[in-house]
């Protein structure tokens, strides 16, 4: 839910003057930091420039477990895709914030260090999954004890 009354008010009035943008960053060390917003024109926010982009986004929500959000975007200029095709490691991140029209500055609600799950594109578009890692993929425990092997040590 988004911080401040007017962010809220932005939520539920379905026709108002000051909605709400989303502000979605895509970064990677292979590459320059992509920022768009959901928006007719292009918006600053903390000292950057978010390039106006049509775009459907998916907030993430924990509703099924791990925070997941999705996007649909254009891929017809092929931006973000010729940026994707060159990651070989690593997941790029991804950061989402939600501003009010009027006051960009003022964060509503926030996602960050989301990383790039899968993607799927068409020469139409793109759709993306991000969340955060999933932790419960890792082996527990780390070490397993056999004791035949560790024979000093006493089992209770």
């Amino acid at each position: 839910m988004p911080a401040t009354t007017a962010g809220r008010r932005a939520v539920i009035t379905l026709h108002n003057q000051n909605g709400l943008i989303h502000l979605f960053s895509l970064s990677h060390s292979s590459f320059t930091t992509k920022r768009l917003a959901l928006s007719t024109q292009d918006v600053t926010h903390d000292g950057n420039t978010y390039t106006a982009f049509n775009f459907e986004i998916e907030s993430p929500t924990d509703g099924h477990g791990i925070p997941t959000g999705r996007m649909r975007i254009s891929n017809v200029t092929r931006e973000v895709w010729d940026l994707l095709k060159t990651v070989e490691e690593d997941n790029p991140q991804v950061d989402l914030r939600q501003v009010l029209e009027d006051d960009t500055e003022t964060i509503q609600d926030q996602w960050q260090l989301l990383d790039v799950m899968r993607i799927t594109g068409t020469s139409l578009a793109l759709e993306g999954e991000f969340s955060h890692e999933l932790y419960a993929n890792f082996p527990y425990p780390v070490q397993r004890v056999i004791g035949s092997k560790f024979y000093w040590m006493n089992f209770f």
